[in-house]
């Protein structure tokens, strides 16, 4: 078994879980402004429990959602902070990590009936691909996007730089995209440019379901692209499950998981470091 690269676990949960105000829209980057140094500290907890790429806390820091609560002009400024943050963990930790690039949803990530229309996508995703780049990242992490034209918009616009591209999508419990499209779709339109396309930020049934038909269209056709995946607790646990139950049988599902070779493995929404740590634990076996 080939061992996968460890990717670190949610920032925007683990925040809350530490006391951070994660509300909307601005998630997790109100941590950016009120408590920065929590945001390292986060970044050094994954490093230590075994995470070998980390990704900037830059989910929601489109200029768009500063607008929302009236602080003008701080896209920008707060994407090369969250930036700043992981070189510093990185620094600190004194391991040779990669640091990832994070290009979220413009909008919600669970709505793609908000996805904005083609000008704004090109715009928008175009500003924060170079302010991520001009600060310094090793990948381009475009992730938890729920439909196929965002997608595509930020995988073409981020192919403009000389760094590699690792996609992210989220999915229902049926596996398909959230805007209904199926991966074929998906596929399709961008499959000869990602290096590893993710299945991320979703139930470990969809998860499932969504790797099992990225599979099948693998067999399929000739590609190049690799797989990985990053599913969450949240969903589960807000159905008042808890979190002992879930990571057992997160533990449990990994075996199939793993038979589909993935090349970059990590955890999403309500995991913590204790789960990074079980995964390195797990793949230092091998």
């Amino acid at each position: 078994m080939k061992i996968p690269i460890i990717l670190d676990g949610p920032m925007g949960t683990e925040i809350e879980r530490r006391g951070g105000d994660t509300r909307a829209p601005l998630w997790s980057s109100k941590a950016l402004l009120d408590d920065p140094d929590l945001v390292r500290e986060i970044h050094l907890d994954f490093i230590s429990a075994g995470a070998e790429v980390i990704t900037t806390n830059t989910f929601r820091t489109q200029e768009r959602t500063f607008n929302k609560v009236g602080l003008k002009n701080h896209g920008k400024i707060m994407t090369q902070l969250a930036v700043e943050l992981a070189h510093e963990a990185r620094k600190k930790a004194q391991k040779s990590i990669k640091v990832a690039g994070s290009i979220a949803p413009l909008e919600d990530c669970y709505s793609p009936e908000l996805v904005p229309d083609f000008g704004h996508l090109k715009r928008e995703h175009s500003d924060m691909a170079k302010w991520l780049n001009d600060t310094g990242i090793d990948i381009f992490l475009i992730e938890t996007m729920n439909s196929v034209k965002e997608a595509k918009t930020a995988v073409d616009i981020t192919n403009e730089y000389d760094l590699p591209i690792w996609l992210g999508m989220t999915v229902n419990h049926e596996g398909n995209l959230l805007s209904g499209e199926t991966w074929t779709n998906l596929l399709k339109s961008v499959s000869d440019i990602p290096e590893i396309i993710f299945v991320n930020c979703s139930s470990q049934i969809g998860t499932t379901n969504a790797l099992q038909q990225i599979i099948k269209y693998r067999q399929k056709h000739t590609i190049k692209f690799e797989l990985g995946f990053y599913p969450n607790y949240l969903f589960e646990l807000e159905e008042g499950r808890s979190i002992v139950e879930l990571r057992n049988e997160f533990h449990q599902i990994l075996d199939l998981w793993m038979t589909y070779q993935p090349k970059v493995v990590g955890t999403c929404c309500g995991a913590t470091p204790e789960d990074t740590k079980y995964l390195a634990n797990l793949f230092n076996q091998f």
